[in-house]
This record gives C-alpha cells, structure tokens and sequence, in this order.
C-alpha cells in the first residue's frame, strides 16, 4: 500500500492541493481519460502483457527479482531509465552502457515523473520495470520543443541500488576532501564536527554571531565544480541581510537562512572572509529529481517555480562577513 500512500503525499491531483474550479477539474479528467485510452489502445495493438494500478499507471514486469531489497519511503534510489514517448521517439536513455546510476529520495515530492516515484515502490533492487504513465503522473502540462505538453510517456526502470544517508554522506565528504586535496591551497582549513569544511581566506577579528544575530554579508554560491548558482531574490548588490533566528524555508537570502550557511557563519568572525563546503544534507538534500535530466532546470524553474538546483549537490558558500548585529 505504500505506492498508494505516496500518491497521495505528493498531491499531484490539483484539486487536493488548491482551490480548483470546476472548469479545471473536468479538463484534468478529460486529460486522463485521453491518456488512459492511448494508453490501453497502445497496450492492445502492441500485445504487451501489462497491470494498470490504482493512480492509471500500466506497468509490466520486464525482470523479476524477489529475493532483491525492497524500497521504502525515504530511500535514497539509483536507477537506470530510458524514456520515450508512445510514437517510439527516445527522450533521454541513462543506461549502464553510457552512464552512471541516476539517484533520487523515494518520497514526496522527490521526482518528476511521479509516475516512476510511484513505479519504483513496486520494485526490488535488481528489477526492471516498463511503466506506461499518464501526463498528469508524467510532466504534466510541461512541454518544449522536443516534448509536447501533456505527453504520455513510457519508462523503462531498472532499480540497482538503495543508498542510505550515511552512505551518500561518505560519498560526498569523500568528494569535499578530494577537492580540498586538488586545490593547492595555502589557507586554514577547518574540519567542523556537524560536516562542514572551511577554508579561511581572510581572518577576522571582530565579533562573533550567535544564533540570534542579524548579521550583513556579502555572498556568492556555487558548486563543487565551481559552476556559479543564483541565489533567489539575487539583486546585484553582492550584500545581503540573514536573521540567523531563522534556519531554514524557502528563500535563504534576505530574511532566512540554510542549515549549512547558518552553520557556516557562525563560525566566523566580523572581517572574516572565508569558503565553505556544505554537504547536502545541510544544504538542499536530495532536492526535486527531473528526469529526463535535460529538461530538469527549464520544469524546475518554468513549471515548478522551484530554484535552479542540482539533487544532492555539495555546496560551496563563499562568505565575507561584514558586520554582525544582534
């Protein structure tokens, strides 16, 4: 039953989880029962042996392993995939001949298609999976010039391992130290005990914020690579107010802050310049999975109104610490 209670978690059905008119309802079942016909009329002249589930996914079991792990809420999940559309069209393939696994958190929220979220609680470790899923389950309205809005889409999954979060943990600090290694630093680096790492650019010898400060700092953000990432509400100024009394929501700039960039400032000192390396747990976690990955920044941003961020990506804040405030 779990499948189930994922579905209704994520509250993909809009009229859950807003105010909707009746207009919008029966366009929404218009929809399905659109999908749900090409779904079945394609599962017929195709002769494929399937199972349709409660939500309208058709799935068939392309492998089987019963003695393989099962998939709990929660889990971190590797797969491999390959999605297309009904016409036969390849939208994306991550396979084990061209790619690594790709990983998502098996819970609310964690990935688009809900359809493959949903899919992978029938599957072991070890299993191979085609799921047949309706728009709504699948990107929705989201389309481009490659997909068209409201698109039904066929998966084929193949699950190949559950990591826990101490495992992804190690894998990134493994990454954090690595970095740090190849950097040819000169710079104090600083081992913190809840995960960070901090390279000292510049000392500081002012004051230091507590957890109730109002502290004024200038601010950039990026990846391990080095690839820069907006910050949200980003005016150009490169200076910006937290109230550390806040640790964690939406929007970290301005009036809140992550658990990682709090964690990071109250480390330093007024006048301190400094590089902070946040594993993800303490920065956006496993965030919202995309798959096809190509077209993860454009759903995040365009039809989501999410920030741009990658899933369990190192963070690396650097940090001037200005003036501190109480």
């Amino acid at each position: 039953m779990k499948h189930i209670y994922l579905y209704f978690l994520i509250g993909i059905i809009g009229f859950f989880q807003f105010s909707c008119t009746e207009k919008e309802e029966s366009e929404l079942d218009r929809q399905k029962a659109t999908d749900d016909k090409l779904i079945a009329d394609f599962i017929a002249e195709n002769n494929i042996d399937t199972e349709k589930d409660e939500n309208g996914i058709y799935y068939q079991v392309m492998k089987s392993n019963p003695g393989g792990e099962t998939i709990n809420l929660e889990d971190i999940v590797e797969i491999y995939y390959r999605i297309s559309t009904l016409d036969g069209r390849v939208i994306e393939a991550k396979l084990a001949e061209n790619s690594q696994p790709k990983k998502f958190r098996h819970t609310s929220g964690g990935l688009y298609p809900v359809g493959i979220n949903i899919g992978v609680g029938y599957m072991n470790v070890g299993e191979k999976y085609k799921f047949f899923i309706p728009s709504h389950l699948a990107l929705e309205s989201y389309g481009n010039s490659i997909l068209a809005r409201n698109s039904v889409l066929i998966a084929e999954v193949e699950v190949v391992n559950i990591l826990t979060d101490q495992e992804q943990l190690e894998l990134e600090y493994d990454s954090i130290i690595n970095y740090i290694n190849n950097s040819g630093s000169t710079n104090t680096i600083q081992y913190n005990d809840n995960g960070l790492v901090k390279e000292v650019l510049q000392l500081g010898n002012g004051k230091a914020p507590t957890s109730n400060s109002l502290v004024s700092i200038g601010l950039e953000r990026k990846y391990l690579d080095g690839t820069n990432t907006k910050l949200p509400r980003d005016n150009g100024s490169g200076e910006s107010l937290i109230d550390l009394n806040y640790v964690t929501c939406g929007d970290e700039i301005t009036t809140c802050a992550s658990t990682g960039l709090k964690l990071g400032i109250l480390s330093m000192k007024e006048g301190e310049k400094a590089q902070i390396l946040v594993p993800s747990y303490l920065a956006f976690d496993s965030y919202t999975q995309v798959f096809p990955e190509k077209f993860r920044s454009e759903f995040l941003t365009s039809h989501l109104k999410y920030q741009d961020l990658i899933p369990f990506a190192i963070i690396i804040y650097e940090i001037d610490l200005i003036e501190v405030g109480y």
